[in-house]
């Protein structure tokens, strides 16, 4: 018994593996501005409402999409011209239950860039030094993905 208890604890102690981010280009379909406020509280002038997205995946950067076209949610104070929404490249995450309630979307954007020969995050978004996903034209050097050229 005190083994199994041992084990128990153990187990309990590992620390969870952080989700793999889903890094993806994509071109927008579909742009839905909400009334649903991301950071609204009195006196705040930068308030922010949630931004839904339909999006056709144009390329898997990292991860794996489970379809050709994802929904996403991004909380912003401005709406982008729809010229720059043909092509971008998006980190998500899975989107919090209770905005998946609202919204019905699968991914909030934590971060967000518009390509042309790389994108750069915050390192912890991207997997270390690289090739990037099988048939990804993208390499990485663990803070940017750079666009790779025949």
């Amino acid at each position: 018994m005190k083994t199994l208890l041992t084990l128990a604890v153990a187990f309990l102690s590992i620390p969870a593996v952080a989700q793999e981010n889903l890094i993806l280009r994509v071109s927008a379909t579909s742009v839905k501005t909400t009334d649903i406020c991301s950071n609204c509280s009195p006196g705040n002038a930068h308030e922010s409402y949630w931004t839904v997205y339909r999006a056709k995946v144009r390329e898997t950067l990292q991860g794996a999409p489970r379809e050709k076209e994802v929904t996403f949610a991004y909380a912003q104070h401005a709406q982008y011209i729809r010229s720059v929404l043909k092509d971008f490249v998006v980190v998500l995450q899975p989107a919090p239950d209770w905005l998946h309630e609202k919204t019905a979307v699968e991914y909030v954007v934590v971060a967000l860039d518009f390509p042309k020969t790389a994108v750069c995050f915050d390192p912890e978004y991207i997997q270390p030094q690289g090739e990037g996903d099988q048939g990804s034209n993208w390499v990485s050097n663990g803070r940017c993905l750079f666009r790779k050229w025949p």
